[in-house]
């Protein structure tokens, strides 16, 4: 059952702090997928199919928590394979999401003005770039509103997209301003 990557342990001294997960030996799924098929570095579209409906099963149940990841991508995404030697058979791959350092709570999204653009830039979705959706907060800075759970399923599509085509459907020769052009030109 595809998920969330699960705290084991913490550990505590004096001095630090260590909180203990498991260990997957297959790495993310940008890895994976460089690791299984080296030559295209894509996934063929019944194992996609699999690993997408995963991801977004995930991302569902995040959803009904009431979280926004806010920086879904394949590299958040962690792989395991009840085989020691996976290939691309989808029937036995889990993944397990990650890395939620810019998720927040829809609650507090709305409640506190945390529309920030965040994430990586190859998935932003349009709400995050569209400068008229743009104020200054009480802090002076930058605050982007509008915007709700549906940045992660936007997330997910660009996701599906560089699994198939190994790209990403708004990258751009001239760097970040005309990424956030082309994306706003949708």
């Amino acid at each position: 059952m595809p998920g969330c990557v699960q705290l084991v342990d913490i550990l505590k001294d004096s001095e630090s702090l260590s909180l203990v997960f498991p260990y997957y030996p297959l790495g993310d799924l940008e890895s994976y997928i460089r690791r299984v098929n080296p030559d295209k570095k894509v996934l063929p579209e019944p194992v996609a199919k699999v690993v997408f409906a995963q991801a977004v099963k995930a991302v569902m149940e995040l959803h009904k928590r009431g979280i926004i990841h806010r920086d879904l991508k394949k590299q958040n995404i962690l792989v395991e394979a009840d085989v020691e030697d996976p290939t691309l058979n989808e029937t036995r791959l889990t993944l397990h999401l990650c890395d939620f350092g810019f998720s927040v709570k829809t609650k507090e999204l709305l409640k506190e003005n945390k529309f920030s653009q965040v994430g990586t830039l190859s998935y932003f979705p349009y709400e995050m770039v569209y400068k008229e959706n743009r104020a200054v907060g009480k802090d002076r800075k930058i605050i982007y509103g509008g915007y709700d759970e549906r940045i992660d399923i936007w997330t997910l599509g660009v996701m599906l997209y560089s699994i198939l085509y190994y790209r990403y459907p708004f990258d751009a020769n001239g760097g970040k301003e005309a990424i956030k052009a082309r994306i706003k030109k949708l």
